[in-house]
Protein backbone atom coordinates (compact mmCIF):
# COMPACT_ATOMS: atom_id res chain seq x y z
CA UNK A 1 0.00 0.00 0.00
CA UNK A 2 2.42 2.60 1.54
CA UNK A 3 5.84 2.90 -0.65
CA UNK A 4 7.33 5.98 0.29
CA UNK A 5 7.21 8.08 3.54
CA UNK A 6 8.90 11.18 4.84
CA UNK A 7 7.85 11.78 8.39
CA UNK A 8 8.97 15.28 10.38
CA UNK A 9 10.17 13.83 13.37
CA UNK A 10 9.22 15.95 16.84
CA UNK A 11 10.57 15.89 20.50
CA UNK A 12 14.29 14.55 18.90
CA UNK A 13 17.12 13.73 21.45
CA UNK A 14 20.33 13.60 19.43
CA UNK A 15 23.81 12.24 20.70
CA UNK A 16 26.93 13.62 20.31
CA UNK A 17 28.60 10.83 18.62
CA UNK A 18 25.56 10.55 16.47
CA UNK A 19 26.30 9.42 12.30
CA UNK A 20 25.47 12.98 11.16
CA UNK A 21 27.33 14.98 8.81
CA UNK A 22 27.06 19.10 9.15
CA UNK A 23 27.58 20.74 5.57
CA UNK A 24 29.04 24.62 6.78
CA UNK A 25 27.98 27.75 5.19
CA UNK A 26 29.25 29.29 2.44
CA UNK A 27 32.48 31.89 3.15
CA UNK A 28 32.36 34.68 1.34
CA UNK A 29 35.89 34.88 0.33
CA UNK A 30 36.08 38.85 0.18
CA UNK A 31 34.49 39.43 3.12
CA UNK A 32 35.74 36.58 5.13
CA UNK A 33 31.84 36.21 6.07
CA UNK A 34 29.99 33.43 6.67
CA UNK A 35 26.36 32.64 4.70
CA UNK A 36 23.51 30.63 5.28
CA UNK A 37 24.68 29.26 8.66
CA UNK A 38 21.62 28.83 11.22
CA UNK A 39 21.54 27.22 14.64
CA UNK A 40 20.80 23.13 13.51
CA UNK A 41 20.30 21.66 16.81
CA UNK A 42 21.88 20.82 20.29
CA UNK A 43 22.97 17.76 21.16
CA UNK A 44 22.42 15.91 24.47
CA UNK A 45 25.14 17.33 25.84
CA UNK A 46 24.56 20.48 25.38
CA UNK A 47 26.14 21.77 22.56
CA UNK A 48 24.87 23.91 19.74
CA UNK A 49 25.96 22.88 16.32
CA UNK A 50 25.84 25.19 13.72
CA UNK A 51 25.66 24.66 9.90
CA UNK A 52 23.81 25.30 6.71
CA UNK A 53 22.03 21.72 7.14
CA UNK A 54 23.01 18.49 8.63
CA UNK A 55 22.41 15.27 7.09
CA UNK A 56 22.36 11.09 7.11
CA UNK A 57 22.60 8.98 4.37
CA UNK A 58 21.57 5.45 5.15
CA UNK A 59 21.10 2.97 2.33
CA UNK A 60 17.55 2.27 4.03
CA UNK A 61 16.55 5.92 5.06
CA UNK A 62 17.68 9.56 4.25
CA UNK A 63 17.84 12.28 7.66
CA UNK A 64 18.35 15.98 6.57
CA UNK A 65 18.25 18.79 9.36
CA UNK A 66 17.09 22.02 7.86
CA UNK A 67 16.96 25.23 10.39
CA UNK A 68 14.03 25.85 11.93
CA UNK A 69 15.02 26.98 15.83
CA UNK A 70 17.57 28.85 16.82
CA UNK A 71 19.13 28.72 20.25
CA UNK A 72 17.17 31.01 22.61
CA UNK A 73 19.62 33.67 24.65
CA UNK A 74 17.50 33.40 27.51
CA UNK A 75 18.14 30.21 28.09
CA UNK A 76 22.09 30.27 28.01
CA UNK A 77 21.70 28.88 24.43
CA UNK A 78 21.51 25.62 25.35
CA UNK A 79 17.95 25.10 24.03
CA UNK A 80 16.16 26.15 20.90
CA UNK A 81 12.82 27.84 20.38
CA UNK A 82 11.13 27.90 16.80
CA UNK A 83 12.75 30.69 14.90
CA UNK A 84 10.12 33.57 13.92
CA UNK A 85 8.99 33.41 9.87
CA UNK A 86 10.72 36.74 8.57
CA UNK A 87 7.27 37.74 6.59
CA UNK A 88 3.62 37.92 7.29
CA UNK A 89 1.91 35.62 4.69
CA UNK A 90 -1.54 35.93 3.24
CA UNK A 91 -4.09 33.56 3.93
CA UNK A 92 -4.31 33.29 -0.08
CA UNK A 93 -0.48 32.56 0.10
CA UNK A 94 -1.00 29.98 2.44
CA UNK A 95 -3.17 27.83 0.72
CA UNK A 96 -1.35 28.62 -2.83
CA UNK A 97 -0.70 24.76 -3.74
CA UNK A 98 3.21 25.41 -4.66
CA UNK A 99 3.61 27.58 -1.61
CA UNK A 100 6.96 25.76 0.43
CA UNK A 101 7.02 27.69 3.90
CA UNK A 102 9.25 27.08 6.59
CA UNK A 103 6.50 24.45 8.24
CA UNK A 104 6.92 21.88 5.16
CA UNK A 105 10.16 22.77 4.68
CA UNK A 106 12.11 23.29 7.81
CA UNK A 107 13.33 20.46 10.67
CA UNK A 108 13.90 17.11 10.92
CA UNK A 109 12.83 14.89 8.89
CA UNK A 110 13.39 11.05 7.41
CA UNK A 111 12.51 10.04 4.44
CA UNK A 112 12.82 5.58 3.06
CA UNK A 113 10.86 3.38 1.26
CA UNK A 114 9.12 1.10 3.74
CA UNK A 115 8.72 -2.17 1.54
CA UNK A 116 12.66 -1.52 1.34
CA UNK A 117 13.25 -1.11 5.08
CA UNK A 118 13.48 -4.92 5.75
CA UNK A 119 13.77 -5.95 1.87
CA UNK A 120 16.09 -5.79 -1.30
CA UNK A 121 13.46 -3.11 -3.45
CA UNK A 122 9.99 -1.79 -3.11
CA UNK A 123 8.26 -4.20 -5.27
CA UNK A 124 5.94 -6.01 -2.61
CA UNK A 125 3.12 -4.34 -1.18
CA UNK A 126 2.87 -4.51 2.54
CA UNK A 127 -0.18 -4.69 5.15
CA UNK A 128 -0.90 -2.20 7.72
CA UNK A 129 0.94 -4.59 10.61
CA UNK A 130 3.94 -5.47 8.37
CA UNK A 131 4.67 -1.79 8.04
CA UNK A 132 4.12 -0.78 11.39
CA UNK A 133 6.92 -3.60 12.28
CA UNK A 134 8.95 -1.96 9.43
CA UNK A 135 9.06 1.56 10.84
CA UNK A 136 9.49 0.04 13.92
CA UNK A 137 12.91 -0.91 12.65
CA UNK A 138 13.49 2.26 11.33
CA UNK A 139 12.97 3.38 14.50
CA UNK A 140 15.48 1.26 16.04
CA UNK A 141 17.90 2.07 13.31
CA UNK A 142 17.66 6.00 13.96
CA UNK A 143 18.43 5.17 17.71
CA UNK A 144 21.34 3.08 16.52
CA UNK A 145 22.40 6.01 14.69
CA UNK A 146 22.67 8.47 17.28
CA UNK A 147 19.31 9.85 16.90
CA UNK A 148 16.36 9.07 19.49
CA UNK A 149 13.00 9.83 19.03
CA UNK A 150 9.09 8.54 19.23
CA UNK A 151 8.59 7.89 15.30
CA UNK A 152 4.63 7.38 16.16
CA UNK A 153 4.61 10.79 17.56
CA UNK A 154 6.07 12.92 13.87
CA UNK A 155 3.98 14.02 11.19
CA UNK A 156 3.01 13.19 8.16
CA UNK A 157 5.17 15.03 5.23
CA UNK A 158 4.89 12.78 2.28
CA UNK A 159 2.59 9.56 1.47
CA UNK A 160 3.17 7.65 -1.59
CA UNK A 161 0.21 4.77 -2.02
CA UNK A 162 0.61 2.63 -4.54
CA UNK A 163 -0.81 -0.78 -6.55
CA UNK A 164 0.36 -3.57 -8.80
CA UNK A 165 -1.53 -4.76 -11.55
CA UNK A 166 -0.63 -8.15 -12.95
CA UNK A 167 -1.88 -6.94 -16.76
CA UNK A 168 -2.20 -9.48 -19.84
CA UNK A 169 0.30 -6.92 -21.88
CA UNK A 170 3.12 -5.51 -21.97
CA UNK A 171 3.18 -1.93 -20.46
CA UNK A 172 4.24 -0.92 -24.01
CA UNK A 173 0.94 -2.38 -24.52
CA UNK A 174 -1.05 0.52 -22.63
CA UNK A 175 0.89 3.57 -23.39
CA UNK A 176 -1.68 5.01 -26.31
CA UNK A 177 -4.45 4.89 -23.74
CA UNK A 178 -2.37 6.75 -21.28
CA UNK A 179 -1.51 9.18 -24.23
CA UNK A 180 -5.33 10.27 -24.01
CA UNK A 181 -5.70 10.51 -20.09
CA UNK A 182 -5.85 14.12 -18.87
CA UNK A 183 -5.88 14.87 -15.47
CA UNK A 184 -7.52 18.08 -13.55
CA UNK A 185 -4.97 20.83 -12.45
CA UNK A 186 -2.34 18.67 -13.11
CA UNK A 187 0.36 18.98 -15.81
CA UNK A 188 1.32 15.60 -17.92
CA UNK A 189 4.68 14.27 -18.29
CA UNK A 190 5.63 10.99 -19.81
CA UNK A 191 9.62 9.53 -20.15
CA UNK A 192 10.13 7.06 -23.63
CA UNK A 193 6.74 5.43 -22.90
CA UNK A 194 8.22 3.82 -19.35
CA UNK A 195 6.60 6.53 -17.01
CA UNK A 196 3.27 8.52 -17.62
CA UNK A 197 3.06 11.47 -14.68
CA UNK A 198 -0.06 13.82 -13.96
CA UNK A 199 1.57 16.40 -11.43
CA UNK A 200 0.96 19.54 -9.41
CA UNK A 201 3.25 21.39 -6.40
CA UNK A 202 1.50 19.14 -3.95
CA UNK A 203 0.35 15.96 -5.64
CA UNK A 204 1.64 13.25 -8.33
CA UNK A 205 -0.14 10.18 -10.10
CA UNK A 206 2.00 8.05 -11.75
CA UNK A 207 1.94 4.86 -14.01
CA UNK A 208 4.71 3.23 -15.07
CA UNK A 209 6.66 -0.58 -15.92
CA UNK A 210 8.09 -1.35 -12.28
CA UNK A 211 9.77 -4.63 -13.67
CA UNK A 212 11.78 -2.24 -16.38
CA UNK A 213 12.18 0.18 -13.38
CA UNK A 214 13.75 -2.17 -11.14
CA UNK A 215 16.18 -4.02 -13.64
CA UNK A 216 17.34 -0.43 -14.82
CA UNK A 217 18.29 0.31 -11.08
CA UNK A 218 19.66 -3.41 -10.63
CA UNK A 219 21.62 -2.96 -14.55
CA UNK A 220 23.21 1.04 -12.91
CA UNK A 221 24.48 -0.88 -9.96
CA UNK A 222 26.12 -4.02 -11.69
CA UNK A 223 23.74 -6.67 -9.31
CA UNK A 224 22.45 -9.69 -10.45
CA UNK A 225 18.85 -10.00 -10.97
CA UNK A 226 17.44 -12.07 -8.14
CA UNK A 227 13.61 -11.14 -8.92
CA UNK A 228 11.06 -13.53 -9.70
CA UNK A 229 7.72 -11.50 -11.04
CA UNK A 230 4.96 -13.33 -10.72
CA UNK A 231 4.00 -11.45 -14.18
CA UNK A 232 6.24 -10.45 -16.71
CA UNK A 233 4.18 -7.24 -17.12
CA UNK A 234 3.62 -5.30 -13.98
CA UNK A 235 1.90 -1.81 -14.40
CA UNK A 236 2.76 0.01 -11.13
CA UNK A 237 0.11 2.60 -10.23
CA UNK A 238 0.87 5.64 -7.26
CA UNK A 239 -0.62 8.66 -5.55
CA UNK A 240 1.67 10.78 -4.25
CA UNK A 241 1.19 13.26 -1.55
CA UNK A 242 4.11 15.54 -1.11
CA UNK A 243 3.03 18.02 1.45
CA UNK A 244 1.86 18.26 5.04
CA UNK A 245 -0.92 20.41 4.32
CA UNK A 246 -2.02 18.21 1.22
CA UNK A 247 -2.14 15.19 3.85
CA UNK A 248 -4.51 17.02 6.39
CA UNK A 249 -6.70 18.62 4.14
CA UNK A 250 -7.44 14.87 2.05
CA UNK A 251 -6.95 12.91 4.82
CA UNK A 252 -7.55 15.07 7.63
CA UNK A 253 -4.15 13.09 9.31
CA UNK A 254 -1.37 14.77 11.18
CA UNK A 255 0.68 12.01 12.82
CA UNK A 256 1.90 8.81 12.14
CA UNK A 257 0.23 7.10 14.70
CA UNK A 258 -3.21 8.14 13.94
CA UNK A 259 -2.23 6.68 10.18
CA UNK A 260 -1.85 3.57 11.04
CA UNK A 261 -5.20 3.82 13.61
CA UNK A 262 -7.28 5.11 10.23
CA UNK A 263 -5.57 2.96 8.14
CA UNK A 264 -8.73 2.41 6.19
CA UNK A 265 -9.22 6.64 5.40
CA UNK A 266 -5.63 6.46 3.54
CA UNK A 267 -6.76 3.32 1.39
CA UNK A 268 -10.47 4.66 0.51
CA UNK A 269 -8.79 7.77 -0.66
CA UNK A 270 -6.01 6.24 -2.62
CA UNK A 271 -8.81 3.89 -4.21
CA UNK A 272 -11.15 7.28 -4.82
CA UNK A 273 -8.11 9.28 -6.06
CA UNK A 274 -7.14 7.00 -8.81
CA UNK A 275 -10.76 6.32 -9.51
CA UNK A 276 -11.52 9.88 -9.82
CA UNK A 277 -8.27 11.03 -11.95
CA UNK A 278 -7.18 7.95 -13.86
CA UNK A 279 -9.84 5.79 -13.92
CA UNK A 280 -12.74 8.24 -14.73
CA UNK A 281 -13.70 7.71 -18.41
CA UNK A 282 -16.76 5.62 -19.33
CA UNK A 283 -15.63 3.27 -22.34
CA UNK A 284 -17.53 5.46 -24.69
CA UNK A 285 -15.62 8.34 -23.37
CA UNK A 286 -12.10 6.14 -24.85
CA UNK A 287 -13.96 5.27 -28.22
CA UNK A 288 -14.34 8.78 -28.56
CA UNK A 289 -10.69 9.99 -27.46
CA UNK A 290 -9.27 7.26 -29.10
CA UNK A 291 -11.14 8.72 -32.34
CA UNK A 292 -10.29 12.18 -32.15
CA UNK A 293 -6.32 10.45 -31.66
CA UNK A 294 -6.53 8.78 -35.13
CA UNK A 295 -8.44 12.02 -36.78
CA UNK A 296 -5.22 14.37 -35.59
CA UNK A 297 -2.73 11.71 -37.04
CA UNK A 298 -4.82 11.69 -40.47
CA UNK A 299 -5.31 15.66 -40.81
CA UNK A 300 -1.43 15.80 -39.76
CA UNK A 301 -1.11 13.25 -42.94
CA UNK A 302 -3.10 14.84 -45.37
CA UNK A 303 -1.80 18.18 -44.66
CA UNK A 304 1.55 17.53 -45.60
CA UNK A 305 0.83 14.55 -48.66
CA UNK A 306 -2.85 15.98 -49.64
CA UNK A 307 -2.13 13.22 -52.58
CA UNK A 308 -2.29 9.92 -51.89
CA UNK A 309 -1.98 10.79 -48.09
CA UNK A 310 -4.17 7.71 -47.21
CA UNK A 311 -1.70 5.43 -48.64
CA UNK A 312 0.80 7.31 -46.96
CA UNK A 313 -1.05 6.92 -43.48
CA UNK A 314 -1.01 3.51 -43.84
CA UNK A 315 2.04 2.83 -44.98
CA UNK A 316 3.74 4.79 -41.71
CA UNK A 317 1.40 3.21 -39.50
CA UNK A 318 2.84 -0.10 -40.75
CA UNK A 319 6.88 1.03 -40.03
CA UNK A 320 5.55 2.18 -36.67
CA UNK A 321 4.12 -1.34 -35.84
CA UNK A 322 7.20 -3.12 -37.16
CA UNK A 323 9.60 -0.77 -35.29
CA UNK A 324 7.77 -1.41 -32.12
CA UNK A 325 7.93 -5.22 -32.84
CA UNK A 326 11.62 -5.50 -33.30
CA UNK A 327 14.82 -3.59 -34.15
CA UNK A 328 15.56 -2.22 -37.31
CA UNK A 329 19.03 -4.55 -37.07
CA UNK A 330 16.57 -7.69 -36.43
CA UNK A 331 14.69 -6.34 -39.75
CA UNK A 332 18.18 -5.74 -41.75
CA UNK A 333 19.05 -9.44 -41.05
CA UNK A 334 15.85 -10.45 -42.09
CA UNK A 335 16.66 -8.95 -45.30
CA UNK A 336 19.66 -10.28 -45.89
CA UNK A 337 18.19 -13.92 -45.61
CA UNK A 338 15.64 -13.64 -47.96
CA UNK A 339 17.25 -11.07 -50.31
CA UNK A 340 20.01 -11.03 -52.63
CA UNK A 341 23.23 -8.97 -51.90
CA UNK A 342 22.46 -6.21 -54.54
CA UNK A 343 18.87 -5.54 -53.12
CA UNK A 344 20.10 -4.97 -49.50
CA UNK A 345 21.17 -1.55 -49.75
CA UNK A 346 18.21 0.10 -51.15
CA UNK A 347 15.73 -1.22 -48.86
CA UNK A 348 17.77 -0.42 -45.75
CA UNK A 349 18.14 2.69 -46.44
CA UNK A 350 14.66 3.01 -48.07
CA UNK A 351 13.51 2.26 -44.35
CA UNK A 352 15.66 4.04 -42.30
CA UNK A 353 14.34 7.23 -43.98
CA UNK A 354 10.53 6.21 -43.63
CA UNK A 355 11.68 5.58 -40.16
CA UNK A 356 13.12 9.24 -40.01
CA UNK A 357 9.58 10.38 -41.56
CA UNK A 358 7.41 8.46 -39.22
CA UNK A 359 8.75 9.42 -35.82
CA UNK A 360 9.30 13.14 -36.93
CA UNK A 361 5.17 13.18 -38.19
CA UNK A 362 3.31 10.52 -36.25
CA UNK A 363 2.96 10.76 -32.01
CA UNK A 364 4.55 7.99 -30.00
CA UNK A 365 2.31 5.11 -30.18
CA UNK A 366 3.63 1.81 -28.57
CA UNK A 367 0.44 -0.44 -29.13
CA UNK A 368 1.68 -4.08 -29.32
CA UNK A 369 -1.34 -6.02 -28.89
CA UNK A 370 -4.63 -6.28 -31.14
CA UNK A 371 -7.16 -4.80 -28.17
CA UNK A 372 -8.67 -1.68 -28.80
CA UNK A 373 -8.39 0.93 -26.16
CA UNK A 374 -11.48 0.36 -24.52
CA UNK A 375 -10.17 -2.98 -23.72
CA UNK A 376 -7.12 -2.16 -22.73
CA UNK A 377 -8.64 0.34 -20.24
CA UNK A 378 -11.51 -2.32 -19.12
CA UNK A 379 -8.73 -4.50 -18.29
CA UNK A 380 -6.97 -1.85 -16.53
CA UNK A 381 -10.07 -0.78 -13.94
CA UNK A 382 -11.19 -3.97 -13.20
CA UNK A 383 -7.84 -5.10 -12.08
CA UNK A 384 -7.31 -1.89 -10.13
CA UNK A 385 -10.57 -1.75 -8.52
CA UNK A 386 -9.90 -5.64 -7.56
CA UNK A 387 -6.15 -4.90 -6.41
CA UNK A 388 -7.19 -1.41 -4.15
CA UNK A 389 -10.39 -3.70 -2.21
Amino acid sequence: MIDTIKLNLIDVSIKKSAQLRVQPGLIDVHSGEIINEHDLFINEQGELIRGSKAYLNDPKFNLTIFPSHEADPDAGYHRLRKKKLLKVFTRDELLEEDFDDNYESNGIFVQASIPRLRSENNFKSLNAADEKQSLIFLEKQLREAGIKCNIWNSELSRIDSFANLKTDYSFYSYTPLFNLMQCSRKKAMEWDGETYLWKNGSQQLMCYDKELEIENKIKKKNKEHKIKFASGNIVRIENRYLKKRKIRDNLELIKLGDLYKNYDVLKDDFKNEISRNIFKYELPDIDLLTNDSIKNEMLIIKNIYSRNWFQKYLMLKGVQSIIKATDINSIFEVFESIESRSGIGMKKSRLKKMISEMKMILPENNQCSYKTNRELYNELKNKFFKEAA
